[in-house]
């Protein structure tokens, strides 16, 4: 692989190791990644606010948005733990490979000559944190999201429970007694369609907690 190659021309080593490292990210499929924009756009979903005393339509409303989200936020953390895995590959399979390569006069052990490798591999090495970073920042902010997820279904639980006690609370029904006399409870809704939203609200999120997870699991064979 790097015969002939003279070690001390640092430029004639830097191109023939570059090459050599598109060459092996190509084959393992490593996708192009924009790593700043995709930690600007996690950092806008920490930011996510959840109100005070929502009423149905806008926690369904919140809750799809999280749940869209989070799979936006799992994309990209499959993609950053792809391009780690892959990266990380080479660095490993390079280290080993360009150590040998190292002078035994000058560099006696295995750390020295590991040591000798990581400078002509400097350029992976740091592109391995890089995607590294970007991991750890999207399974941190799946982690966010999924606590987000269980705030909402809190606030559900307790308007819930309101109703119900709204319900109790509710004055006993006669025959001859218009309903226009009741003094109605702010937790219940005379023509419960908050009751069915809540009901709807309360079903998605038992389908939604199977996903709600904070890892992801990721099999990548190389």
């Amino acid at each position: 692989m790097f015969k002939g190659l003279d070690w001390d021309d640092d430029a004639a080593v830097k191109s023939v190791v570059s090459d050599i490292i598109k060459r092996m990210e190509s084959k393992l499929c490593v996708p192009t990644t924009q790593h700043d924009e995709l930690h600007a756009e996690l950092d806008e979903y920490y930011s996510i606010v959840i109100e005070d005393n929502m009423n149905a339509e806008e926690i369904k409303e919140l809750l799809s948005y999280i749940q869209n989200t989070r799979s936006r936020v799992a994309y990209i953390y499959v993609q950053a733990m792809q391009s780690y895995r892959a990266r990380k590959t080479i660095l490993d399979t390079l280290t080993s490979i360009i150590s040998k390569e190292a002078d035994p006069k000058i560099y006696k052990n295995k750390e020295a000559r590991d040591g000798f490798a990581a400078e002509k591999l400097a350029g992976l090495i740091l592109n391995v944190q890089i995607d590294d970073f970007l991991r750890n920042n999207a399974e941190t902010c799946l982690s966010n999201l999924s606590d987000m997820m269980s705030t909402v279904s809190r606030q559900i639980s307790v308007m819930q429970i309101e109703l119900q006690l709204g319900e109790l609370a509710r004055p006993a029904s006669h025959t001859n007694q218009p309903y226009s006399n009741y003094q109605e409870d702010a937790t219940w809704d005379s023509d419960g369609s908050v009751d069915r939203d809540l009901q709807e609200l309360s079903s998605e999120d038992e389908d939604s907690e199977d996903t709600s997870g904070v890892g992801v699991e990721v099999e990548l064979d190389f």
